[in-house]
């Protein structure tokens, strides 16, 4: 089974590990069949953040800290149709205030990916413990090979891997 690897910033992934964040917003999709596992990457602070992390951090920094099961993608456009989330109550789950959202999607399509399931891990795994499928090139083609190796650096935002337990 395919699985995702989200990368979020600190401050989203305590919200996420408190229960207060039960949507992760993102301008792409996976194109995956749900339910799927995702597991998240817990990035570093920006730098113009100009502070120490706290000590829970130290733990979480460039860490795998928890998994979830996302069962349901929902989105929403500026031009707003009564068949997508309302962007109040993406706002509201996401903990992301309305003037960002609009910042963030411009004139496009942002996804609302719903955090079910979480699962917290005791001991946060390293990046070195998932894996990927890495392009083969032949005669200038890309060809995906059946070789998994392990991830070396997080995706920007998200990207396909194989889990701990493939």
């Amino acid at each position: 089974m395919k699985s995702i690897l989200i990368s979020i910033k600190p401050q989203y992934v305590e919200k996420i590990l408190n229960g207060e964040k039960t949507i992760e917003i993102r301008k792409t999709k996976p194109n995956i069949e749900l339910p799927c596992k995702v597991y998240i990457y817990c990035t570093m602070p920006n730098k113009q953040e100009n502070r120490k992390p706290h000590s829970w951090e130290v733990v979480w920094l460039k860490r795998v800290v928890a998994e979830f099961t996302l069962k349901n993608i929902s989105y929403w456009q500026p031009y707003w149709a009564p068949e997508v989330m309302h962007i109040c109550d993406i706002s509201e789950k996401s903990c992301v205030s309305i003037e960002d959202l609009m910042q963030y999607c411009g004139n496009g399509i942002i996804y609302a990916l719903h955090i079910e399931d979480l699962e917290i891990y005791d001991k946060p795994k390293e990046l070195s413990e998932f894996t990927h499928n890495v392009p083969n090139y032949s005669n200038g083609v890309v060809m995906y090979s059946l070789k998994k190796e392990p991830l070396k650096r997080p995706f920007q935002s998200w990207g396909y891997v194989n889990g701990t337990d493939n």
